[in-house]
């Protein structure tokens, strides 16, 4: 049987399990400043799983400002509403960019009474607090470059260079509550499974990626 197809079925078993949770990538990161929220930042208890609330809850944390992963930020303009996945509609009123036409920082406001049916955008977000937490966000290729290694092959031309991609990320609070083992779902990414719990601030969380029949990676590549 071919590995997708393993893949696949895996994703359909740990699907029904895994907690979800919000990460996004440390480099780029866009403020978002959004007027009608709280002035200082709250914390509420939600579904760890919007299916099968036997998963439990955890804290989701909401603040005055968020931030959105750049390439979110970068397709949003004046007017445009989007939706805050686990929180409600925002209508960004006013885009920031810099000398080169990156988006820096977008501003809006709240608009919970928004249709979340009538958004084109379903985005991520993290609230900017002292609780966010350090992730490193491991992907790993294959080892064999090829799909059948003949007799004659050198060793050298049948392994793929590089294997292993890690990058830096941002995590909701709610991570710190991971266990060794443990299998989760972030949000518009895929499916991780613990490598290293929480510890200490200085120490990133590693999740590693679990391919899922359709994606090798959980971070798209050049």
């Amino acid at each position: 049987m071919e590995w997708d197809k393993i893949w696949a079925i895996n994703k359909n078993i740990v699907d029904a399990a895994a907690a979800r949770y919000t990460v996004l990538l440390s480099k780029g990161l866009v403020p978002f400043t959004l007027a009608g929220a709280p002035a200082e930042p709250f914390a509420q208890a939600i579904a760890c799983h919007p299916k099968d609330e036997s998963l439990g809850k955890k804290i989701r944390h909401f603040a005055p400002t968020v931030y959105l992963q750049a390439d979110d930020a970068a397709t949003m303009g004046a007017d445009e509403e989007i939706t805050l996945m686990s929180w409600g509609n925002a209508i960004v009123r006013s885009v920031t960019r810099d000398a080169s036409g990156a988006v820096v920082a977008l501003a809006g406001e709240l608009n919970l009474a928004g249709s979340v049916k009538s958004t084109k955008k379903k985005v991520t977000w993290l609230a900017k607090t002292d609780e966010l937490v350090s992730v490193e966000l491991l992907d790993f290729d294959f080892l064999l470059a090829k799909d059948k290694v003949e007799e004659e092959d050198a060793i050298e031309n049948v392994l793929t260079a590089v294997t292993k991609f890690s990058d830096a990320a941002l995590g909701e609070g709610a991570l710190r509550q991971l266990k060794r083992g443990d299998v989760v779902q972030v949000e518009r990414r895929g499916f991780y499974i613990c490598d290293a719990p929480y510890v200490r601030a200085e120490d990133p969380i590693r999740l590693f990626f679990v391919p899922d029949g359709k994606n090798m990676m959980g971070v798209k590549r050049a």
